[in-house]
């Protein structure tokens, strides 16, 4: 009788290590909590009315014009407007391709016509370009947030910096490329690269003023390095604009 006492705790208990992870939700169900890997982790930052996204579209427009930061509140950061950027912009890349390439088979049909050799190259147009077009701007909206929190926290120490609030604003960032894409339909190459620098220095500038609202008051003797940080992010932006310019969009 005593060895089957002794048994019964031992099996409640290996039942209980077994249903750990259903008692621990059941927890943080119960306080209101919810786990990064959830889906209603994440539904707080798409609670946001179509006010609020406009005027926040708004904001990233005229950066320098806008007397509050992109959120006035940091808990109501919202992840619906960036990812549409996001969505919008990689659609946007496709149309426009297909555009320009057959503008280019179209103006070289006319110079073939009038008897003049063709000495534009023809735009390149594939699925297979619109698919790398998607991953590249999905990992610059992604991974560009990711290594900026990372030189926040352990070079600017600044350990309470948010990777949410930085996809957030990179995102917004990009909201004036949503309007200067459609504008690269126009056959001169001089008139693309000045919509995609004033784009490129637009969205630049927005990150800039919005890191520096939050930040100002956490750097101390670190304006040097923000200053780096700054920099840091100019040569990415160049990157892409580059990437948009010479491959997606011709």
């Amino acid at each position: 009788m005593p060895q089957q006492y002794q048994q019964v705790p031992q099996q409640q208990q290996y039942y209980e290590n077994e249903d750990d992870d259903v008692y621990e939700d059941e927890y943080y169900q119960q306080i209101g909590q919810t786990k990064f890997y959830q889906i209603a982790h994440y539904q707080k930052y798409f609670n946001v009315t179509t006010f609020d996204v406009l005027n926040r579209l708004r904001k990233s427009l005229w950066p320098f014009c806008s007397k509050t930061t992109l959120f006035v509140d940091e808990d109501r950061v919202d992840l619906y407007g960036p990812i549409w950027i996001m969505l919008t912009l990689i659609v946007e890349i496709a149309i426009v391709g297909f555009i320009n390439y057959h503008i280019d088979i179209a103006t070289m049909a006319i110079e073939v016509k009038g008897g003049k050799i063709p000495t534009s190259q023809m735009a390149y147009y594939s699925l297979t370009k619109i698919a790398r077009a998607g991953f590249v701007v999905i990992a610059y909206f992604v991974l560009n947030p990711l290594l900026l929190m990372l030189v926040i926290k352990y070079v600017l120490m600044i350990p309470e910096m948010q990777y949410l609030w930085l996809f957030a604003v990179y995102g917004y960032s990009f909201t004036i490329f949503v309007i200067t894409t459609i504008l690269n339909v126009v056959p001169i190459d001089w008139l693309r690269w000045v919509f995609l620098g004033v784009s490129g220095l637009v969205s630049l500038c927005f990150i800039w003023v919005e890191m520096y609202t939050i930040l100002k008051g956490k750097l101390n003797k670190g304006i040097s390095k923000f200053i780096m940080l700054c920099l840091l992010l100019a040569a990415t932006h160049c990157v892409f604009v580059l990437a948009l310019k010479n491959y997606f969009l011709t």
